[in-house]
């Protein structure tokens, strides 16, 4: 073998500068700031994320507490003086005064549907609609036809609408092929 020893030296001192990136360079000190920069916009996404979905539910509570608030009769107390309920009292029989205190009571607004709620509902169903542009055009055909041509298309198609006739199948079963034979 050729004895290469200045060379050798000098491709293993070529490849030691390819890898070593100098003290001019400040690689090391970049990537490392790019990940903190990285992680701190992480944490700031994950922060706000965090903080909009909490305000979010907290103004679907609020607005659901709204909601139920004006769903809710309120009792607004009646103000009577006592002269009147001391005139009707002597006025009216002793039968009818349990049926003051309980109009004085709060009612329950009804849930039942009304009729007025109700959507209205046709005499026919389906509920007839205008004619399509395939339908008129049908119709147009059928009336420039010949009469004969005309009861040909409307048997043909009462023969396409009759159900379907399938003769039974009969399937004889498979006899094994007799010692010998194969």
């Amino acid at each position: 073998m050729f004895d290469n020893d200045d060379l050798d030296r000098q491709l293993d001192a070529a490849l030691a500068t390819y890898a070593d990136p100098g003290p001019s360079s400040r690689l090391a000190a970049q990537v490392l700031t790019r990940i903190a920069h990285e992680r701190a916009a992480a944490r700031r996404r994950v922060q706000w994320l965090w903080g909009s979905s909490l305000s979010a539910a907290a103004a679907c509570l609020l607005l659901f507490a709204a909601v139920r608030l004006q769903r809710t009769p309120h009792a607004t107390p009646a103000i009577e003086s006592p002269a009147p309920r001391a005139l009707i009292a002597t006025a009216q029989p002793r039968a009818a005064q349990p049926v003051l205190r309980a109009a004085r009571r709060t009612r329950r607004p009804n849930l039942a549907p009304t009729a007025q709620s109700a959507t209205p509902r046709s005499a026919i169903f389906p509920t007839p609609s205008p004619l399509s542009h395939e339908e008129q055009a049908m119709i147009r055909l059928l009336q420039e036809l010949p009469p004969d041509q005309r009861t040909r298309l409307v048997e043909s198609q009462q023969q396409a609408a009759a159900p379907l006739q399938f003769a039974s199948i009969s399937i004889p079963p498979i006899e094994p092929p007799a010692e010998g034979k194969e």
